[in-house]
């Protein structure tokens, strides 16, 4: 059966295995290595998973289960607005490929959004990478709409470039464009895995 609980401390092992997992995911988005510099969780995720997990700040995690086995994970924050209001920020949600479908995501969403209420919290926010129409509808089923849209264009200095090898500054090109992963793979008929060594040794 599918289910959501708030995590404790036993759940650290898997919830530090779905955090790398997600962010190998968003990283090969369109948007994701930026979002992996900026605002994904920096290694070593060990320390601020604890902090996050003992309720520091106000933080809070939850495990979507499938029988007894947590197969995703969620983590959610206070923000206190200019008004004095607070509202409420998933900064991760995320569900293993193969549990996806059938229930887990939206257990733990309806957790998160309880929390929220119970907390006096004017809102709820999260982050969908563009293009990742899949994230853009989870939310929207629960309410969530866009209220802004964040754009972004690469500054890297041509000096920089030039110390790049040829295959890097091509890849790094097509990043910058807004390209996936797997589209810059395509592109340059590269593995993703290929793709990913470029990105890791540039930033």
């Amino acid at each position: 059966m599918e289910r959501a609980r708030w995590a404790g401390p036993d759940d650290l092992p898997e919830v530090l295995d779905l955090a790398r997992e997600a962010v190998q995911v968003m990283r090969a988005q369109r948007g994701g290595p930026v979002w992996t510099i900026r605002e994904a969780r920096p290694e070593p995720f060990e320390a601020d998973l604890v902090h996050a997990l003992a309720g520091s700040a106000g933080r809070r995690v939850a495990v979507g289960l499938i029988d007894d086995a947590v197969v995703g994970y969620a983590t959610m924050h206070p923000e206190r607005l200019h008004d004095g209001s607070q509202l409420a920020v998933v900064t991760d949600l995320y569900v293993t490929p193969g549990a996806r479908g059938v229930g887990v995501g939206e257990a733990l969403m309806d957790l998160l959004i309880d929390a929220a209420r119970a907390d006096g919290a004017v809102g709820i926010d999260s982050l969908a990478l563009p293009g990742d129409r899949a994230t853009k509808n989870f939310f929207e089923r629960f309410g969530l709409t866009a209220r802004a849209i964040v754009v972004h264009r690469s500054l890297m200095a041509d000096d920089e470039m030039d110390r790049l090898s040829k295959r890097e500054q091509e890849v790094m090109r097509l990043i910058a464009r807004g390209y996936t992963y797997r589209e810059v793979g395509s592109d340059l008929f590269i593995s993703v895995k290929t793709v990913e060594t470029h990105v890791s040794a540039v930033l």
